[in-house]
């Protein structure tokens, strides 16, 4: 089993994308529920096409 870990610039990145959610939020008209369907929606696609 091999382990990844991030690189400092990774790292940074990690801690820079955590506010990106919560930015988009604020910017999107979504309903919680809303967003809850296209959260599943999205990943099912993603999952059907992997």
């Amino acid at each position: 089993m091999r382990v990844i870990t991030l690189t400092e610039k990774g790292e940074s990145l990690k801690d820079k994308a955590v506010s990106v959610p919560p930015s988009l939020a604020k910017e999107v008209s979504l309903t919680e529920d809303e967003a809850k369907t296209l959260y599943s929606s999205l990943y099912k696609i993603i999952s059907d096409l992997g």
